[in-house]
């Protein structure tokens, strides 16, 4: 069986640990293909401490640094796999980026993960993917 291939964002991941109405349904849906091994997902390697300042930033006051750290963890236990970024992968991000104004280099970096894998992005940033939907190997969260 071939199992889809997919780069995982960190606004994707967030939404499996931080309450968000908006694409959790989606968001639920892919974890749960992610964990029972469905699904083939990946993240570059920074991915996690990304979403670990997102969730420290967030200062949710009903949790304590204990739960904040056990969502970290449970972010880790989902079970995609960590890329390493290498110099290619970076030039590969540089060349999305030219041309194409106000879009993140993190954010370059997961589209040039996917671009690399053959696999999809999946994303909920709307402002990146109408910037970057014409590269192709990318799709938002609400339509997956």
């Amino acid at each position: 069986m071939n199992k889809p291939k997919i780069v995982v964002d960190a606004s994707v991941l967030l939404k499996f640990s931080l309450i968000e109405e908006d694409g959790l349904e989606q968001a639920l849906r892919l974890r749960d293909g992610i964990v029972a091994g469905e699904i083939d997902a990946s993240i570059p390697a920074f991915c996690l401490y990304e979403c670990a300042s997102t969730i420290a930033r967030a200062r949710l006051p009903y949790l304590s640094y204990v739960d904040t750290f056990g969502l970290y963890k449970a972010l880790r236990l989902i079970g995609c796999a960590e890329v390493e970024l290498d110099d290619f992968l970076v030039m590969d991000a540089y060349k999305l980026l030219k041309g194409v104004p106000k879009v993140s280099f993190y954010d370059a970096l997961y589209h040039a993960l996917a671009l690399y894998l053959g696999a999809t992005y999946i994303t909920a940033d709307k402002k990146y993917y109408d910037l970057m939907k014409h590269k192709g190997h990318i799709k938002l969260l609400k339509d997956y």
